[in-house]
């Protein structure tokens, strides 16, 4: 540890004393924290840097110490294509705590993008070192320089991984989300392609066909409707090209066909009744 003590004019020494026990401790208490240059500042600030060496040994020994006061490692921007730099501010009580390091990269090893060419597709923060290639998300917890963007410097990732991905809520003011969706009773029958929805004890399907399974007759291929005895028109109908389309579209078939029904047992009820009156009147 280095400690210049510099006691300026009016200020007392405790700031100093209070950041060197702390320093002190921690190092005594965790000895298998890998080794840093500890230096302590007149205002009593503590900072801890890694001399310049292979970035994964820079990231690691400063991850564990920062993991250590419960923060995680930033990854700072850098304009050098052969290092990375790190940093993270801790306030611990009454000290602050500095972790900083400089990483070096061996350009030889990773791929070099071009602006204009291979990143693309990359925005700013993360053309500037700031947000990971592939998930986007701002200075990531833990991250590695997994290519050199030309003239800028190095792109970096979530190291090991991205964070999953949380699943995406339905926009109220998107219209597709007011599309109709299929009935929930749909289930797959056991022939592929096959669907099956049973209303009021009646069996409906909806079957893909292609070129292959169609009549000459038949408009061509898509989702087709097989539809009960009962139904009035055609048993066997294309309700869609696709298997969505061909549900969504069966399901207002069988609304139909279930109102229909419901309106000829209501009018067999009122004609039994009509008639057990005048039978009883008589």
């Amino acid at each position: 540890m280095t400690h210049s003590i510099e006691i300026p004019i009016g200020r007392p020494m405790s700031s100093q004393a209070i950041a060197a026990a702390l320093v002190a401790a921690t190092i005594a208490l965790n000895p298998g924290l890998p080794d840093l240059d500890w230096s302590i500042a007149a205002d009593g600030s503590v900072r801890g840097t890694h001399a310049k060496a292979p970035d994964a040994e820079v990231r690691a020994a400063l991850t564990a110490w920062a993991a250590l006061f419960g923060e995680p490692l930033r990854t700072l921007g850098t304009c050098r294509a052969d290092r990375t730099t790190y940093g993270v501010e801790i306030a611990h009580g009454a000290v602050a705590v500095f972790l900083s390091g400089v990483g070096t990269i061996e350009p030889a090893r990773l791929p070099i993008y071009t602006r204009n060419g291979s990143a693309s597709h990359l925005n700013q923060a993360q053309c500037d070192g700031t947000a990971c290639i592939r998930c986007g998300v701002m200075y990531p917890p833990v991250s590695t320089t997994v290519a050199l963007l030309c003239d800028v410097g190095p792109l970096l990732a979530c190291d090991p991984v991205c964070p999953p991905v949380e699943a995406e809520q339905p926009d109220p003011t998107d219209p597709s989300e007011d599309e109709p969706q299929p009935h929930p009773a749909w289930h797959q029958a056991g022939a592929p392609g096959r669907w099956e929805r049973a209303v009021i004890g009646v069996l409906w399907a909806v079957e893909m066909l292609d070129d292959t399974e169609i009549a000459p007759t038949d408009p061509g291929p898509g989702a087709y409707l097989h539809a009960p005895r009962s139904w009035p028109g055609d048993r066997v109908s294309r309700v869609g090209l696709d298997l969505t389309a061909g549900l969504v579209a069966a399901d207002r078939v069988i609304a139909e066909w279930a109102v229909a029904q419901a309106v000829a047992i209501g009018e067999q009820r009122t004609a039994s009744e009509t008639a057990a009156e005048e039978g009883g009147k008589d």
